[in-house]
């Protein structure tokens, strides 16, 4: 017989057998004369459980606690032992991000050797700018670029190494919309100091966001770049992408915190409690920090036989890069070789064929805008500004160019906020702001889609930068002429 957990059968039966009572029925004699024994042991049972419940936590505990030490000594130890690093700008991949960075040392390399001047200009920015550029110097110059090496603005140094721009190139009024007026009047315009050559290197990269360019300028000048100008080319999608879970996520920002110090903004950019222990813990531990170096070796011995057997085919040909992709949507989809993506020389018979409508991409982005994620790009804006500052650059923000379409996809009070925001923020920190997004002054003939422009509204666009920072110069220069009154 059991009584709730504890077992009365044994104390009942010792009790009955002992028992000299008379009279009374078995059952009550069974119950009655085993209240006390039940009551006595359900206290050493629950004292038994209290005690297996202590080991238990104990043991846990120490089983936690060694865990940790062998991962803290194994983390130490094995991290010290793989040794130095042999090459920091080496990379599993060799991405956007990559070739921009090779792009910059062979920039100082040849300035050193004499073989070329130092870029004076930098551009950063997403594909906006890649796109707006390279495809205007592939127009004007009427030749096919490789973006994987390409990283000039020739059609834009020509406009302000010359006598200047052309007589009313991109002089179209700016006109309002429902999101309020667009000036392209620059505000805070100090002398730029450009001298009367410019040599510019195109520092942007697809899906940069403002964290990604200021990381690329602090490279830039880690390596040795001098730049007097710094075009900074910001887009909406670039503050509030609501695809993207984290900043630290991206390509540009996972190659280049191997190269310059991120410590600043790892508490910007951190989604979560979770996700900013977890780089706290790698970044404190040697094996962690040295991850990725095991992961190079690991994946040179991996990739030899995957490339040997890709590249080799079925038929023992050679395979170019783009069968291997499509053979394998996984492979490498972030490598790449030269002669893989260029930029095209635009055809005015072609410009309805070649646009695409990335509408929906776009709905996705701007759907859901995460505001901790807006408030640390927007920092990362004055960071930016603050390097610019302490290194003697002047910083142009300027607004892209995108289609009304595509604006209008955006909650516009969030729009009003991002201009405001980013317009009053340049202002008070000294820098130059210009919106440059003039719906009228651009017609769809300009856009390979929505957001990005072909080789003509490049130029469109280039034209009227170029005359914006003539105008600047201009101003400044007739400002430091003006003799000053005596006192």
């Amino acid at each position: 017989m059991r009584c709730g957990h504890f077992d009365i059968v044994q104390v009942s039966v010792l009790e009955v057998a002992t028992s000299s009572s008379k009279g009374i029925p078995y059952s009550l004699r069974v119950v009655a004369c085993s209240i006390p024994y039940i009551g006595l042991h359900r206290d050493k049972i629950v004292s038994k459980e209290k005690t297996h419940r202590s080991i238990r936590i104990g043991t846990n505990l120490s089983r936690f606690v060694l865990s940790l030490l062998i991962f803290i000594v194994v983390g130490y130890g094995a991290g010290l032992a793989i040794g130095p690093i042999v090459d920091k700008y080496d990379y599993p991949i060799h991405s956007w991000s990559w070739w921009s960075v090779r792009g910059i040392r062979d920039a100082v390399d040849n300035a050193k050797a004499e073989r070329a001047p130092v870029p004076n200009t930098i551009l950063l920015g997403s594909s906006l700018m890649v796109v707006a550029m390279a495809e205007s110097d592939a127009t004007w110059s009427k030749q096919r670029l490789d973006l994987t090496t390409y990283r000039k603005a020739r059609y834009f140094d020509s406009l302000l190494s010359a006598q200047g721009p052309r007589p009313g190139a991109g002089s179209l009024p700016a006109q309002g919309s429902k999101h309020g007026s667009l000036s392209p009047t620059p505000v805070n315009a100090p002398n730029l100091k450009l001298g009367s050559l410019l040599q510019t290197i195109n520092l942007a990269s697809p899906g940069q966001l403002v964290s990604d360019a200021y990381l690329t300028l602090k490279e830039a000048l880690n390596e040795g770049l001098k730049p007097r100008l710094v075009i900074y080319g910001i887009a909406p999608r670039d503050m509030i992408d609501s695809t993207m879970e984290s900043a630290l996520d991206t390509e540009c920002y996972r190659y280049l915190s191997r190269l310059v110090p991120t410590s600043e903004l790892e508490p910007l950019l951190s989604s979560s409690e979770v996700s900013s222990l977890s780089r706290k813990v790698s970044s404190a531990l040697p094996l962690a920090r040295r991850s990725l170096d095991i992961q190079l070796k690991c994946f040179e011995t991996a990739s030899s036989w995957r490339d040997k057997a890709l590249k080799n085919g079925l038929a023992g040909e050679a395979m170019p890069l783009e069968k291997r992709m499509m053979l394998l949507s996984t492979y490498e989809p972030l490598d790449m070789v030269p002669g893989f993506i260029h930029a095209e020389v635009a055809q005015r018979a072609d410009v309805d064929k070649v646009y695409r409508d990335n509408s929906k991409d776009y709905i996705a982005r701007y759907r859901k805008p995460d505001f901790r994620f807006y408030n640390g790009q927007l920092q990362c804006l004055s960071n930016l500004i603050d390097l610019c500052e302490q290194n003697d650059i002047h910083l142009m923000v300027v607004n892209m160019p995108l289609r009304r379409c595509n604006v209008d996809l955006i909650d516009s009070q969030i729009y009003a906020k991002y201009i405001k925001d980013v317009s009053a923020l340049v202002a008070a920190k000294g820098s130059t702001y210009a919106d440059l997004c003039e719906f009228q002054s651009y017609s769809k003939q300009d856009y390979r889609d929505p957001v990005h422009l072909n080789g003509f509204g490049g130029m469109k666009f280039i034209n009227r930068l170029a005359n914006l920072i003539s105008e600047t110069r201009q101003n400044s220069l007739q400002a430091a002429n003006v003799p000053r009154e005596n006192p």
